[in-house]
């Protein structure tokens, strides 16, 4: 189980800082 899990919290933490990115994107422009 933790083998599955690992790459799934490394996904969903990719997901979390391209949505923080373009976040702050969006508010500098």
């Amino acid at each position: 189980l933790l083998v599955s899990m690992v790459p799934q919290l490394r996904v969903s933490r990719v997901l979390a800082l391209v949505t923080v990115v373009l976040e702050v994107g969006h508010r500098l422009s």
